[in-house]
């Protein structure tokens, strides 16, 4: 049965697995508020500047080509680079971000994002630039960890999956910062001067957001798994006074329950691992397939779709990226359409309706491809209607895999599946490129197998989080 608690004890009561805390429960039952969107526009950062990382290499590659003599080998792997980097640092800091705190890690994370970026900026050739863009990615990396950990330990569950959900449709947003920002940097400039300044913008960015999140508080929920219970209710008790303020309440809704707290360990870096595949293997299982199922084609979509369009249909390379907006636009409304599901309709349907669409869409258009049915214009509405919900997948992927996981391990167990995400991102590419030689229908075919494999998964071991306390989900029931 439910234990009633007053609002103000924040009692603790010690046992052996943790402890018993209110604190959850004060957390989750609070209005939304400014405070909680002042949390998730800081930190959502992370997407915008992965997004504007991604893009603006993109944006600036035939520029530093002919300025350095790249091959087309060293052009392409630097996104690769940039991409183990991310598989290093989501490992690395998720692990700290466990061991140390959220705040230390993505206050840490962005400051080694923009030195590294300012390091890009001043790069003398292709190994240097190399070298700085691995470190790059490694603090984009380890941002994932940190900062969906806090959102998620933060946010009312009723509100929990929505806004999770919309923090990386600021993805493309940065994509598009990235665009304007390099289209009026090489035009306005040299070439050798516009490419580093496009580069600096991004650190700019993050060194303004890194002073600005030094004023977010510690997560309550990491304090309490550290014993740091004192620490905990005090933020709680700050966060419930300016809530009430702004909502003009004399008192807060009641609380639902107490609930337990695991206690964490102070284990190593592989200790910390083995523990977390070891106890909770479904969870990993599970973050791991719909992470790697969501970047496959997500990362492979703005480096094949232009390719197909200007050597199967004939499109003119200056209508392009109008097609690519269009299927960006179209994309973006499918997140904010799932993410709102997840919260009105349930995380497991949102999950297996974006990534089963999806995947049955590449599918459709892979087979229609092989009949020659297509003309250039149904192929970009059709692959814009795919793209609504693999987009929406990547979307609710962030929902429901940052929830599974318990606090003391919650940025580990996301850090070790956005890693494991990355190598969909650097395959996807490689192989959808190659499976290109031989025509549309086996890349898309796979690309939709890819998808459904993710479907498939949150059917057999999906874990419904929908209006429950993170620490209820975590139990795996």
């Amino acid at each position: 049965m439910a234990t009633q608690v007053l609002e103000r004890t924040g009692a603790m009561v010690s046992q052996a697995a943790g402890a018993m805390s209110d604190i959850p429960a004060r957390l989750d039952r609070l209005p939304w508020s400014r405070i909680h969107m002042r949390i998730v526009l800081i930190l959502g950062i992370a997407f915008v500047l992965d997004g504007f990382e991604v893009s603006v290499y993109g944006s600036v590659l035939g520029t530093l080509a002919r300025l350095w003599n790249m091959s087309a080998v060293q052009a392409s792997s630097l996104l690769s680079i940039f991409l183990v980097g991310m598989f290093g640092g989501a490992y690395v800091f998720g692990y700290m971000a466990d061991r140390l705190g959220r705040k230390r890690l993505f206050i840490l994370t962005l400051l080694i994002y923009s030195l590294a970026t300012v390091a890009s900026a001043f790069s003398w050739n292709y190994g240097s630039l190399a070298l700085f863009r691995l470190i790059t990615g490694f603090g984009i990396g380890g941002e994932y960890g940190a900062v969906n950990s806090a959102v998620q330990e933060f946010i009312p569950s009723k509100r929990r999956g929505f806004m999770s959900g919309l923090m990386p449709a600021t993805w493309d947003l940065g994509t598009v910062l990235a665009s304007l920002t390099t289209l009026f940097a090489l035009a306005l400039l040299p070439p050798e001067i516009g490419w580093r300044v496009a580069f600096l913008l991004g650190a700019l960015i993050a060194v303004f957001v890194a002073v600005v999140r030094r004023r977010l508080p510690e997560s309550p929920r990491w304090l309490l798994s550290r014993g740091r219970n004192d620490e905990a209710e005090a933020i709680t008790r700050d966060f419930e006074a300016e809530v009430k303020a702004e909502h003009a309440l004399v008192e807060l809704p009641p609380i639902a329950a107490s609930t337990t707290i695991a206690a964490a360990e102070n284990t190593s870096f592989f200790g910390h691992y083995v523990s977390l595949f070891r106890h909770y293997p479904r969870q990993v299982a599970l973050a791991w397939v719909l992470n790697f199922s969501q970047a496959f084609p997500y990362y492979a979509a703005f480096s094949l779709i232009p390719v197909i369009l200007i050597k199967t249909y004939n499109y003119d390379p200056k209508m392009v990226p109008l097609a690519l907006m269009f299927l960006t636009a179209l994309g973006t409304v499918g997140v904010v359409v799932m993410s709102w599901l997840a919260d009105a309709w349930g995380r497991r349907q949102s999950v297996i309706t974006s990534y089963g669409m999806a995947g049955l869409l590449a599918i459709v258009v892979g087979v229609v491809a092989s009949q020659h049915l297509l003309t250039g214009g149904l192929f970009v509405i059709l692959i814009a209607v795919m793209y609504f919900f693999a987009f929406a997948a990547a979307g609710v992927v962030y929902i429901t895999t940052t929830e599974i996981f318990p606090t003391n391990v919650r940025a580990s167990g996301i850090g070790s599946a956005v890693a494991f995400g990355r190598i969909g991102a650097m395959i996807g590419p490689i192989v959808l490129t190659a499976m290109l030689q031989s025509g549309l229908t086996l890349a898309f075919v796979v690309t939709g197998l890819v998808l459904l494999a993710g479907a498939l998964m949150e059917v057999v071991w999906g874990i419904e989080g929908r209006g429950r306390s993170l620490e209820t989900i975590a139990s795996g029931t």
